[in-house]
């Protein structure tokens, strides 16, 4: 579920050792940020909330297979299809562009902002939003504009939220 701003992803976090977590329970718990990964503390399992039954997740995709095809609209409003990009080696990562941790987002954005220029057009680098519904074209277009994204290179994606989410998922982010 969302906290702090975020919306709803995938994340590793500390858990004391004698923690006793089933995969697919439903937990509340308050994060603290203040370790590396981040913990939780005060984890409360939710009775009868346990995502067992849920259909299993799509394979996670690895190093060098082909990207998922999906169609997205880019930062400039152009509808775009990862299939688009499939001639060209890629670097794809999924930012979220309200992300105030300077650990996560923003750095990803400022290391693509290198692989920009040592890359020299020898690769595309792809962002896709995990915030679909907030970042639009013209929020993705200013986020990309502050770490200077050449937009004939650097893509900044969103689109449908499940389109989003099926994508993500594929990468193991959700």
């Amino acid at each position: 579920s969302p906290f702090g701003g975020m919306p709803a992803m995938t994340m590793t976090f500390r858990v004391p050792t004698k923690t006793r977590l089933n995969p697919g329970d439903r937990i509340s718990a308050e994060v603290d940020r203040s370790s590396e990964p981040w913990s939780l503390a005060r984890i409360e399992t939710q009775a009868g909330q346990s995502d067992a039954a849920a259909p299993p997740a799509p394979a996670v995709a690895r190093v060098g297979d082909l990207v998922p095809d999906a169609a997205f609209i880019d930062q400039n409003g152009r509808s775009m299809s990862l299939r688009e990009l499939r001639a060209t080696p890629l670097a794809i990562s999924f930012i979220y562009t309200r992300c105030r941790d300077g650990k996560m987002c923003p750095l990803v954005s400022a290391k693509f902002r290198l692989l920009q220029h040592e890359l020299k057009g020898r690769a595309a680098l792809v962002e896709v939003s995990l915030d679909p519904a907030y970042d639009r074209p013209p929020i993705l277009a200013r986020y990309g504009a502050a770490f200077g994204a050449d937009p004939t290179r650097w893509h900044l994606l969103t689109g449908d939220p499940k389109t989003v989410l099926d994508v993500a998922a594929r990468f193991g982010i959700l």
